[in-house]
C-alpha cells in the first residue's frame, strides 16, 4: 500500500505552532481580563505596549485579527517610544501570525527583523525563539538546509542556557525535518532524544509532538500496533490537558493508520467526524488537506473511483494553494491512478504527468548534501569543544602539578618538622600524576579520533561529486520508468482504436507513442553517460602506480568536475581551455590518487571563478559599471568570462600539471595557510578545508611538489610537478 511521508510530516510539524513566544507567561490568561487590562491603561507609555503584547500572543489562535490590530498598535508606540524590547515582541508576534496566514515571506521579513533587535538586547530566549520560526517558515519554503541551519544555531543556544523546553521543541524540529529529506535514522534519533528530555521534565505537549513523529515511523515499517500505542497515548494526554483540538488530531492519525491496515469502517468514521469539528472551529485548509487525502485513498482502495477523484482533486486544489510539491505529487498519482481505473486515460495521462513533474521538481540532493554537511559541521565543532576543555585541564593539572612539585622540595627540607604534611602531599601528587597519564590517554583518544574524522572526511569529499552525478541518475530514469508506463497505456488505447476502425485517431495515438519512445530513449542514453562518468570516478585506489596518460586523466577530470558542478547549479558556466604536451606520453603514477588531486584543483578553479562572476557589476547608461547593483546573469556574463584552463607539459626530469582560474585570486595574507587542514575561505556548511591539505600531501606521496602562483584580483594557478620515473 503506497503512501508519501511529506503529507504527515507537514501535518506533524504544525503542531508545534502551540508553544511558541509565550515564554513571559506562565499561564493563558482570561481573554477578557486581558481585554479589560489593556481598555483600563489608555496611557501611551510601555505598560501599553505589554499588555497589547500580551493580547496579541494569547488571541493569536483563536481571534487573529484581533492578535494582528494588537501587535500593530503595540509596534507603532513602541517605536514611538524607543522601547526595543517591545518592539522586538511585536515584531516577533506579527512574524508568527503571517506564518500561522501561510505568507512565508512576510513571515520571514518580520522574524528576521526581531532576530536583530534581540540579537542587540542579548536575549538569548527570544533569539531561539525567532530562529525556531524561522527554520519553521523555511521548512515550508522547502528550504530545509536553511531550515536545518537555523535549528542547528538555536539549538547550540538552547544548549548553552540548558533551556529544557527549547532543546525539546528544536530536536522535533530536527527531526520532522530529517524525515521530510527522507533520513529516517537521522529523524528518529532527534524524535528519541526529545522525548527523553520531555519525560524527564513532565512535558505532555513535548510528548505528544514526539510520539506523533515516532508514530508515523512506526507506520511507515508497517508496526501497526506501535504505531497504535503511540498514538493512544497522544490522545491519553490531550484529553489530560483538555486539548481538543490534539484529541481530534490524534483521531485522524489513528484514521491514517486504519486506512493503511484496510480497516475502512473504522477510518471513515474518524475521518469525516475530524472534518466535522474542524468546519466548527474553522480550521484551516492545512489539517483539511491531510484529511481528503486519506479518504481519497480509501475510496480507491474499496473500488469506489468516482469519490477517489472528488475527494483527491479537493486535497490537490488545497495543496497546491499551501504550495506543498511533496503532497501534491503523492494525491496526482492517486487521481493517475483513479482515473485509469475508470477507463479515462487521457485525464490518467495529464495526472501522471504531473506526478512526474512533482517528483522531478521535489530533487532534494543539494538538500541533503547540505543537511549532511551542517551536520558534519556541528558534530565537528562539539568534538573541537570537547577537545579544547580537555586541553585546558591538563594545562590546568600540569600548573597543579609543578605546583605540589615545589611544595615536595620544600617539605624535604624540613623534613623532620613537617613530615606528617610531606607524607600527605606525595600521596596527593601521585594522585594527581595519575589523573594527568589519565587525561593524556584521553586526548590521545580524541587525537586519534580526529584523525578517523579527517580520514572520513577524505572519503566523503572524494565520494561527494559521484554521489551527486549519481543521483542526477534518478531523473532521467524517471523519466523513463513514466513514459514506459504511459506508452503501455497508449498501446492498449491505440489497439482499442483500430478494432473500433478510426484509423486517424490510432495514428494519432501512435505518434503520441514515437514521440514517448524517442525520449525514453534520449533519457535512457542520458543514464549511460552519466553512470559511465560515475563509474570512471569512484574507482577505488589500488596504492600501486602503473604506466597512466596523464594527459587523458586530466582531460577526464575536468569534464567530470565540469558535468558535476553543472549539476548541483544548473546557471553555473565557465570557458574550459586545454593544452596538453603530446610527447609526454605514459607516466608512473597511481592513478586514482592524482585524479583526485586534479579533480580538487579544478572543482576549486571552477568556485572561484564562479565567485568573481557573481561580483561583476551592473553598467549603467553611460556604459560605466554600476557600484549599487549586482547585474543578471546575463548582463555578468558580457562583463567577464569565468575561465578555467588545464596544461601539461614536460620540463627536464618533471612533469608540469597547471591548472590555472582568472578569479580573484588568493590574498597574500593568507597564502601560506591554503595547504593547512580545516582552512577554508568557502562559506560554513561549503568546505571542510581539507581539499588542498589531502592533495598537498598525495602529491608529496609521489615525490613531486604542489605549488600556488596568484594575483589578486587576476586569478591564481596551482602547479603540479611529478618525477619522470
Amino acid at each position: 500500500m503506497q503512501h508519501y511521508p511529506g503529507l504527515k510530516i507537514l501535518l506533524l510539524t504544525l503542531l508545534l505552532q502551540t508553544f511558541l513566544i509565550k515564554e513571559s507567561i506562565a499561564q493563558a490568561p482570561d481573554m477578557e481580563k486581558l481585554r479589560r487590562a489593556v481598555t483600563d491603561h489608555p496611557q501611551q507609555d510601555t505598560v501599553r505596549v505589554n499588555r497589547l503584547n500580551v493580547l496579541a500572543i494569547e488571541s493569536r489562535k483563536n481571534t487573529p485579527a484581533e492578535s494582528y490590530s494588537s501587535a500593530i498598535e503595540a509596534l507603532e508606540l513602541a517605536r514611538q517610544l524607543n522601547y526595543t524590547y517591545g518592539e522586538g515582541i511585536a515584531t516577533l508576534t506579527l512574524g508568527f501570525y503571517y506564518r500561522f496566514h501561510s505568507e512565508s515571506k512576510e513571515a520571514q521579513k518580520y522574524t528576521q527583523k526581531a532576530f536583530e533587535i534581540f540579537r542587540q538586547l542579548s536575549d538569548t530566549i527570544q533569539q531561539i525563539t525567532c530562529l525556531y520560526n524561522l527554520a519553521y517558515i523555511n521548512s515550508v519554503m522547502g528550504s530545509h538546509a536553511e531550515c536545518i541551519s537555523h535549528s542547528f544555531d538555536a539549538l547550540r543556544m538552547a544548549q548553552t542556557v540548558k533551556s529544557q523546553k527549547w532543546l525539546v521543541l528544536v530536536n522535533t524540529q530536527l527531526g520532522n525535518t530529517f524525515l521530510n529529506l527522507g533520513d529516517d535514522t537521522k529523524g528518529r534519533q532527534y524524535l528519541i532524544d526529545a522525548l527523553k528530555i520531555a519525560e524527564s521534565n513532565g512535558d505532555k505537549d513535548g510528548i505528544i509532538h514526539c510520539v506523533d513523529g515516532l508514530g508515523y515511523l512506526c507506520e511507515k515499517d508497517e508496526k501497526w500496533d506501535e504505531a497504535l500505542k503511540y498514538y493512544e497515548r497522544g490522545m491519553q494526554l490531550a484529553i489530560q490537558s483538555n486539548d481538543r483540538r490534539g484529541i481530534t488530531r490524534q483521531k485522524l492519525n489513528i484514521a491514517d493508520l486504519k486506512e493503511k491496515q484496510g480497516l475502512y469502517k473504522e477510518a471513515f468514521p474518524l475521518v469525516f467526524q475530524f472534518l466535522d469539528e474542524s468546519h466548527k472551529r474553522d480550521s484551516s485548509e492545512k489539517t483539511a488537506s491531510y484529511a481528503h487525502s486519506i479518504l481519497a485513498r480509501a475510496h480507491l482502495h474499496i473500488g469506489q473511483f468516482d469519490s477517489a477523484i472528488y475527494y483527491g482533486k479537493l486535497s490537490l486544489l488545497q495543496n497546491q494553494s499551501l504550495g506543498r510539491k511533496a503532497s501534491s505529487g503523492y494525491i496526482s498519482q492517486i487521481l493517475a491512478e483513479a482515473y485509469a481505473k475508470t477507463g479515462k486515460f487521457r485525464e490518467a495521462y495529464h495526472y501522471q504527468l504531473l506526478y512526474a513533474s512533482y517528483r522531478d521538481s521535489m530533487n532534494e540532493r543539494e538538500n541533503i548534501q547540505r543537511a549532511s554537511g551542517l551536520q558534519y559541521g556541528f558534530d565537528l565543532d562539539k568534538k573541537q569543544s570537547e577537545i579544547s576543555l580537555l586541553t585546558k585541564n591538563q594545562e590546568l593539572i600540569r600548573k597543579q602539578n609543578s605546583q605540589q612539585k615545589y611544595l615536595l622540595i620544600g617539605s624535604l627540607i624540613v623534613i623532620l618538622l613537617v613530615a606528617a604534611l610531606s607524607l600527605f602531599l606525595w600521596r596527593n601528587n601521585k594522585q594527581k600524576q595519575m589523573a594527568y597519564r589519565k587525561l593524556q590517554q584521553q586526548q590521545d583518544e580524541l587525537k586519534s579520533t580526529q584523525s578517523q574524522l579527517i580520514q572520513s572526511e577524505k572519503m566523503a569529499s572524494l565520494g561527494e561529486l559521484t554521489a551527486g552525478i549519481a543521483h542526477e541518475i534518478q531523473n532521467p530514469l524517471n523519466f523513463v520508468n513514466n513514459f514506459s508506463e504511459v506508452s503501455t497505456e497508449l498501446v492498449d488505447e491505440m489497439n482499442v482504436e483500430i478494432d473500433k476502425g478510426n484509423i486517424e485517431e490510432a495514428k494519432e495515438i501512435a505518434g503520441d507513442l514515437k514521440q514517448n519512445l524517442e525520449k525514453i530513449n534520449h533519457h535512457g542514453k542520458r543514464a549511460g553517460d552519466i553512470v559511465k562518468g560515475m563509474l570512471q570516478h569512484s574507482r577505488s585506489s589500488s596504492g600501486v602506480k602503473e604506466p597512466t596518460n596523464i594527459n587523458a586523466l586530466a582531460d577526464e577530470y575536468l569534464r567530470l568536475a565540469y558535468h558535476g558542478l553543472r549539476a548541483k547549479d544548473k546557471d553555473f558556466n565557465a570557458t574550459m581551455k586545454t593544452d596538453y604536451d603530446e610527447t609526454i606520453g605514459n607516466i608512473n603514477i597511481i592513478p586514482q590518487d592524482i585524479g583526485r588531486v586534479i579533480l580538487n584543483l579544478i572543482t576549486n578553479a571552477f568556485y572561484a571563478a564562479n565567485e568573481r562572476l557573481r561580483q561583476v557589476p551592473r553598467k549603467n547608461r553611460d556604459g560605466q559599471p554600476d557600484s549599487l547593483e549586482m547585474t543578471s546573469f546575463e548582463k555578468m556574463s558580457s562583463l567577464y568570462e569565468p575561465t578555467v584552463s588545464v596544461a601539461t607539459r614536460k620540463s627536464g626530469d618533471k612533469i608540469l600539471i597547471s591548472v590555472k582560474d582568472n578569479g580573484n585570486g588568493i590574498p597574500q595574507k593568507i597564502l601560506d595557510k591554503i595547504f593547512q587542514p580545516f582552512f577554508t575561505t568557502k562559506p560554513t556548511g561549503q568546505g571542510t578545508g581539507l581539499g588542498l591539505s589531502l592533495s598537498y600531501d598525495i602529491v608529496k606521496a609521489h615525490g613531486g611538489e604542489l605549488k600556488v602562483e596568484t594575483k589578486e584580483g587576476e586569478g591564481s594557478e596551482f602547479i603540479i610537478s611529478l618525477p619522470v620515473v
